[in-house]
């Protein structure tokens, strides 16, 4: 656990998979793998863009264009990478965060701009869930659904 600990404050890789864009040098130091890389900063633009990550994983997968590990692009993969600051040189490991520890692949401003479309895209959803539930209420209010029946 020392060496694991030591390893991350002077953020070298501890195990555990890599981010894509990334390999792990022999000195356990993180680098950026071009080829992949390429397919970060495709995903980055195309979502500042307004993409939808559905189309993006589609447009990928119809390409032949794989993870390192060989499989599909998935939505809930995208999600994790759009959020992943080891894209823009930060890095994480338990209670270590160390900022500019990895050669960024995503400029910070790019990266902030795709924060915040995630967060105004995740409390619209929450928003509309609050008014779906606040209207359903209503509608079995109205006809009397969920009420106790009396005898």
């Amino acid at each position: 656990k020392r060496g694991m600990r030591e390893n991350a404050l002077k953020g070298k890789a501890t195990g555990g998979s890599t981010a894509i864009g990334y390999k792990i040098t022999p000195d356990k130091t993180f680098a950026i793998d071009e080829d992949y890389a390429d397919v970060v900063r495709h995903i980055f633009r195309s979502y500042a863009r307004g993409e939808r990550v559905e189309d993006i994983c589609k447009d990928l997968n119809e390409k032949g264009i794989r993870t390192p590990k060989g499989y599909l692009f998935n939505q809930s993969t995208m999600r994790k990478m759009l959020q992943n600051e080891k894209y823009i040189g930060v890095y994480i490991c338990k209670d270590v965060r160390l900022e500019d520890a990895i050669p960024p692949i995503i400029d910070k401003s790019l990266f902030h701009e795709v924060q915040q479309i995630l967060e105004r895209k995740s409390k619209g959803k929450s928003g509309l869930f609050a008014v779906r539930k606040s209207l359903l209420r209503k509608v079995r209010k109205w006809f009397g659904w969920g009420e106790q029946q009396s005898k």
